[in-house]
């Protein structure tokens, strides 16, 4: 268990002052495909999305349109992450 944070501070500021996005960016090096872990993050998370083990949505660019394919993809994490 950790300590208690601060109410105002963002789960990936905590994430990154507590040492699990350390742990995060570990994940799945040197792992075969078929034993590999997913985070599924949202989009509060999107620095990690560099992270071979975090899937992040897409996020509206500011056009304001994403493809179908993006759609779809952003609806299949949604529907994972809950």
């Amino acid at each position: 268990m950790s300590e208690a944070r601060p109410v105002r501070e963002h789960d990936a500021n905590t994430a990154g002052k507590t040492g699990v996005e350390a742990e995060i960016a570990l994940l799945d090096i040197g792992v075969e495909e078929p034993e590999r872990l997913l985070v599924l993050a949202d989009l509060g998370y999107e620095k990690l999305r560099a992270f071979p083990a975090v899937v992040v949505p897409e996020k509206v660019p500011k056009d304001g349109k994403l493809s179908e394919d993006q759609r779809e993809r952003n609806r299949l994490i949604l529907t994972q992450r809950t």
